[in-house]
This record gives C-alpha cells, sequence and structure tokens, in this order.
C-alpha cells in the first residue's frame, strides 16, 4: 500500500482517540464493576478468573450494563506521548509537540506516591493466571513505559534527562520490587506484592535502568540491567523462544506479543549499552518470533502452538518488532492484514479480536488503540524521510 494509507488510519485513530478524551475500556477492567464488588465470591481466585474472562471475551460489550466507567489507562497514555515524540522529531509538526506535552501531564496525574518512588498501575485491580494486584498497586510494566515516555519528551524539549522522577523511578524499581538472585543474573518482580518472575517485565526494567545509566552513567543502574538480561537469557529455550515465566505452571506458554516484546527490549537494551555480545540471542529470538507466529499474509497467531485468537496487539507487536529488525516488508504485510481485518474504518478504531466464528469488535484504549498508534507511528516514521 502507498505509505498515505498508513498515515490516514494513524490520523483516523487518532480523532476517534480524541473524541473519548484518550479514555476507554480495557480488557481486563472486569472486576471495576460495582456490581462484581457486591458479590460474595469476588475474593476467590477462580470466580475473579471467571468473571474477567467473561467480560473480555464475550462478542458485546456488557460493560455498560455492569457500570463499569471509561477511564484514564496510565500505560495507554505513556504509549501516546512516546508516540507523538516520535511523529512531533519527525514531521516537526508543534501540534505532535503540543499533544505529547497535554498527554504527559495527564501521566503525571495517574502517578502513584506510596512508595520508594513515583510508579504507576493500571487503573483496575486486575487477575491473571499467576497473580491478583489490586487497584492501587503500581506495576514495573506502567512505570518503566510511563518513564521512556517522559524521558521520549524531556529529550524531544532538550531537558536534562536525570530529574526527580526519573530518578525515583529508580528508586522504585530497585527497592519496592523483589528480586529472585541467582548465580545466572536477577529477575525482578511484576509489583511490589508478588514473586512472580516475568521475561518481559525483567527486560523492560532493564531497557530503562541502561537507558538512564547512557545518560548518567551510574554504574549501579547498568549492574542491575545486565544481571536482568543475563538471567533472561538463561532462560531462553534452545529453539530461541521463551516461556512467559518461571517457577509457575501458569506462566509455562509461549505467545506472541510477550515474545515480541522480549527482542525488541533487547535490542534497546544492546542500543543503550552497546553491549554486542547479546545479539547472537537477539536474532535467534528473532528467528523464532518471525518463523512462528505470523502467517504468509500477516495475520497474526497468538500461541507457538494456536492460531485463534487472533489478537490486535500482536498485530501491533508485530509491526513494531519487524520494524525495529528492519524487516519492513513483513512489518507492511502485518500493517495491511489489521487495517483489512480489524480496523473499523468508519470509525476510526482497531477491533480487540478475531475468532473463527465472530470478532470482538470492542475498542480497548490500551490493548488495541494505543499500541496501533505507537506501532503506526514507529512504522510511518521509519518509512517516510523526515520532514
Amino acid at each position: 500500500m502507498e505509505m498515505s494509507v498508513y498515515k490516514q488510519a494513524l490520523d483516523k485513530l487518532e480523532r476517534y482517540c480524541e473524541r473519548e478524551l484518550w479514555k476507554g475500556y480495557d480488557p481486563y477492567d472486569g472486576l471495576n464493576s460495582p456490581i462484581f464488588g457486591m458479590l460474595p465470591l469476588k475474593r476467590k481466585r477462580l470466580f475473579r478468573l471467571a468473571w474477567s474472562y467473561m467480560v473480555r471475551n464475550l462478542p458485546f460489550n456488557l460493560r455498560p450494563l455492569l457500570l463499569i466507567k471509561k477511564g484514564f489507562n496510565p500505560k495507554a497514555l505513556a504509549l501516546f506521548v512516546s508516540s507523538y515524540c516520535r511523529l512531533a522529531r519527525h514531521f516537526k509538526g508543534k501540534k505532535y509537540l503540543s499533544r505529547a506535552r497535554f498527554l504527559a501531564r495527564l501521566l503525571e496525574g495517574t502517578k502513584i506516591e506510596s512508595f520508594s518512588g513515583p510508579s504507576w498501575g493500571y487503573n483496575f485491580p486486575w487477575q491473571s493466571r499467576a497473580l491478583y494486584a489490586p487497584l492501587g498497586i503500581p506495576n514495573a510494566i506502567c512505570t518503566t513505559f510511563a518513564g521512556q515516555a517522559l524521558l521520549d519528551l524531556q529529550e524531544l524539549e532538550g531537558r536534562g534527562p536525570y530529574n526527580a522522577t526519573v530518578k525515583g523511578i529508580c528508586e522504585f524499581i530497585l527497592k519496592d520490587l523483589n528480586r529472585l538472585e541467582t548465580p545466572k543474573g536477577v529477575c525482578f518482580s511484576y509489583t511490589p506484592l508478588d514473586r512472580v518472575w516475568v521475561h518481559n517485565v525483567n527486560l523492560w526494567i532493564s531497557v530503562f535502568l541502561a537507558r538512564v545509566w547512557s545518560l548518567t552513567g551510574e554504574a549501579e543502574l547498568l549492574n542491575w540491567a545486565r544481571k536482568a538480561v543475563e538471567f533472561t537469557l538463561s532462560q531462553q529455550n534452545p529453539d530461541g523462544s521463551w516461556f512467559y515465566g518461571i517457577g509457575n505452571k501458569d506462566l509455562l506458554y509461549i505467545d506472541n506479543y510477550h515474545t515480541g516484546f522480549n527482542i525488541v527490549a533487547l535490542k534497546e537494551f544492546i542500543r543503550y549499552t552497546g553491549e554486542r555480545g547479546y545479539e547472537e540471542a537477539l536474532h535467534k529470538g528473532f528467528h523464532y518470533y518471525t518463523t512462528t507466529f505470523f502467517l504468509t499474509s500477516g495475520a497474526p497467531r497468538y500461541y507457538h502452538n494456536k492460531l485463534f485468537p487472533m489478537d490486535i496487539h500482536c498485530c501491533a507487536q508485530g509491526i513494531i518488532t519487524h520494524t525495529w529488525m528492519g524487516d519492513l516488508e513483513k512489518a507492511e504485510q502485518i500493517a495491511n492484514w489489521a487495517l483489512e481485518n480489524m480496523f473499523d474504518k468508519e470509525r476510526g478504531f482497531f477491533y480487540y479480536r478475531k475468532f473463527p466464528a465472530y470478532t470482538i469488535k470492542v475498542p480497548f484504549i490500551r490493548w488495541g488503540e494505543a499500541w496501533m498508534f505507537y506501532a503506526l507511528s514507529i512504522f510511518t516514521t521509519t518509512k517516510v524521510k523526515p520532514s
């Protein structure tokens, strides 16, 4: 397709998000329902899982009936800030810089300040297979993405990189998160409450610490970042894949977008540190990813051994990962498939999931819209010459 098609889709998606005031639902916000809060089984793990699964996977949106409200999602805001910074740098548009500043203020307004440093979490309690995170508890993913977004804006504006917020995020990571320390390296926990060891979490932490080290030269940050990378690489399977996590049977699965996360994070770590000794593991992981998770049409496979559901988050991560790894042809295939199969051209948003018999057409501000906005901003600014 012509590049104008992708930019037009990006502009339509932007208008949709503006109309929604950057708020939205999330696949995992089912526990935000006041009705759920009145149920006697709400403290039972299996009931929370079942309720969340129902709300997430019904082919229609039950949230209005369950009194679940749209809200600001910190990770979505962070992705939008980083996207606008990239667009502003590439196309030199004042509008993009203004929007990045506005959304950064919203992001700052969602931070949690009850730990060693500023941190961020989702705007809902959530239950996964392995952990429960109450509302108000920060997690490493939201926090590192928020930190990256604020650094993107600071660098775009030419401001000092090591302000109180960035320093505080490092304090949160090193003081509040639990750590699994082994002879092979270290793995950080997802939240301050758990001891769940997840590889993409560990690598995103390493990237943030490495980026701050690259700006400040603080050796302790690089030391922890390197230990985290070495631990996760020690867990890479012979075929280049990773299980989602370790230490719990519920974490022993291999999926599309978390694998893509690992690859992009590892590439970013190498970029910030210049430590090219990790490139063999990077390319091994990418070979597994691109040959396992995408059909020749560009359609995404969710698990390594299972096609459905075809998920918009997998599309977004596929575009991002292949673009970062220099395979623009495959990135374009995936973008084309997403635009042809998952994009509401009239209303300007992306659908959630496609199953053999139906498609869940609910727009989710973080899962689909923010990630596709980020993916398309990366793809278009890579393919189009700067203004």
